[in-house]
């Protein structure tokens, strides 16, 4: 029994021992990436053109359901970007929780009349509100109507042709969803309409 005990442990570590290389192969394997995108990020004509007003302006989507614990990190996130013209529209999809009452406190939002057409027909809305002090965001309360009803009344609200719909979770507010995604915020990190 023992002998089996020995072996087992003994497979173990090798399986630990090759994953582990693996994953240092690939770290090592990463580091002229890395270098490429510290260069660019660095990069004084990259930074004009983002501050320019060549790039187009884009709508950033934002479906969150009972998301009360992370949603005003997500969203605070979101709003540092480094991008010259954009506008953030967070749909409330119906939440059980505090959601909305989480945005309301840390954005003091407030709210505002529909003044856009309904091209795509939605769950209704309850209420649609804007930050006062984050003049970039939009706030709609909805019935629950699952992500994509959410993604559909966000384009409703869009100012911008560009879309870019960010699938909602903690991880929004995280450097690694800014890495993957390409963005760089402030806070460490398309479709056509």
């Amino acid at each position: 029994m023992s002998g089996l005990v020995r072996d087992a442990n003994f497979a173990i570590l090798v399986y630990f021992l090759a994953l582990n290389s693996f994953y240092a192969l690939l770290l090592v394997l990463s580091i002229p990436e890395i270098w490429e995108q510290t260069r660019l990020a660095e990069d004084e004509d990259f930074q004009r053109l983002m501050q320019s007003d060549a790039l187009p302006p884009i709508t950033i989507l934002v479906p969150a359901y009972n998301e009360q614990k992370t949603i005003e990190a997500s969203v605070t996130a979101i709003l540092a970007l480094h991008y010259r013209n954009y506008e953030v529209v967070v749909v409330n999809d119906g939440s059980k929780d505090g959601t909305l009452e989480a945005l309301r406190h840390a954005f003091d939002l407030y709210e505002i009349p529909r003044t856009y057409p309904e091209t795509i027909s939605t769950k209704p809305l309850r209420a649609l509100y804007r930050s006062r002090a984050r003049t970039k965001l939009v706030v709609i309360d909805k019935e629950n109507g699952g992500k994509a009803d959410s993604l559909n009344a966000a384009i409703n609200a869009s100012r911008f042709p560009l879309v870019i719909a960010v699938p909602f979770c903690s991880a929004a507010a995280s450097p690694r969803w800014a890495a993957r995604s390409g963005w760089r915020t402030g806070a460490s990190s398309s479709t056509a309409k």
